[in-house]
């Protein structure tokens, strides 16, 4: 019976124990680095004896690199992560828990440290660097080092404005470019599609200037290039529109029907709330907009005057020119304001 039960719940556990690698990660380069110390402070005479403990701190480091290695496998497993950014970082990771068994192996069979023990710690330590750079990339994005660095360092961290928009415009699925299938709520009910043209966003589109500014703030940290959590892009509007694994989570003109606005109206305390509760929520503003935007069409070209929008809409508009957030980049507005002041 309690075989049965493990049989079924396989994919779960297999997610359960993935996730210990967030966990156990930092145990091995902490380990690393305080070896590779030890080695550099030990050729100095006065602190060769604290190279003593050499063995020890190898057979912890074994100890501890193997299962965070194995459990981070088991989590790339459960998809999610951009490919290639994930096949650098699993497989250095994995290369650093091959070089520090080597090490330990090395060191118990000549019983001292070798040349080849010192040949194979330097290459340890890089690979680890380099791993965690690119955990870094997963958990973060590619811009982490760079996005809030001074100006004269960006450019050694290979940080651009203009890289960091281009990293968005990528080839997608031919269904995207050309048509794509949308459910509408009427025919969706009965289990059919309408076939709906979609095109690129327009730069002064309504969905460029509002809506892809709220889920580039505080959506593409998971459902962006490098990370896609449910596999669902949120970086550009085509993204948006191909939804999750080929399934639209925007119905336009239907938000209730939409699965992206069913998430980010859901109580806080469920689990299938979006954002998740740790991180920041969206204000009612910004959900208001989105609502809007799926109730209008949800079109990627249409400009706020075209959509005659309402006069809470307008007062939204309105106070957003004059209060952002304090990473929200500053938009010029100022048409709009002039324009909805006057209807």
């Amino acid at each position: 019976m309690f075989l049965t039960q493990l049989l079924l719940a396989t994919p779960n556990m297999v997610k359960f124990f993935g996730h210990f690698h967030v966990l156990l990660v930092h145990v091995p380069i902490g380990i690393l680095t305080l070896l590779a110390a030890m080695e550099i402070t030990g050729r100095f005479k006065r602190w060769q004896h604290i190279t003593a403990g050499r063995g020890f701190i190898l057979l912890l480091l074994a100890l501890a690199v193997v299962p965070t290695a194995v459990c981070g496998w088991l989590l790339a497993s459960g998809g999610g992560y951009g490919h290639t950014t994930l096949a650098w970082h699993r497989w250095l990771g994995t290369g650093v828990g091959v070089l520090c068994v080597a090490m330990l192996a090395v060191f118990w069979w000549k019983k001292k440290p070798t040349a080849l023990y010192y040949a194979l710690l330097a290459p340890a330590f890089i690979v680890m660097v380099a791993a965690a750079h690119f955990g870094g990339d997963l958990t973060f994005g590619s811009r982490y080092l760079g996005k809030y660095a001074p100006e004269f360092l960006r450019p050694m961290l290979g940080y651009s404005a203009q890289a960091a928009v281009s990293s968005t415009k990528e080839k997608t699925p031919l269904a995207q470019t050309s048509l794509m299938m949308q459910p509408i709520a009427s025919v969706a009910a009965a289990g059919s599609y309408a076939v709906l043209p979609v095109s690129d966003e327009s730069p002064q589109s309504f969905y460029s200037r509002y809506i892809q500014t709220i889920f580039t703030h505080d959506c593409t940290r998971c459902h962006g290039h490098e990370k896609r959590k449910g596999h669902l892009r949120l970086d550009s509007y085509k993204w948006v529109m191909y939804g999750s694994r080929g399934r639209h989570v925007v119905v336009p003109r239907h938000p209730r029907h939409s699965k992206l606005y069913q998430l980010i109206t859901l109580p806080l305390w469920q689990r299938h709330h979006m954002p998740p509760h740790r991180r920041r929520q969206l204000t009612r503003d910004q959900i208001a907009l989105i609502h809007f935007w799926i109730e209008s069409g949800a079109s990627g070209t249409a400009t706020l005057q075209s959509l005659h929008p309402s006069a809470d809409i307008t007062r939204i508009i309105n106070r957003s020119a004059n209060t952002r957030r304090h990473d929200e980049p500053l938009m010029d507005r100022t048409n709009d304001m002039v324009v909805l002041a006057t209807r």
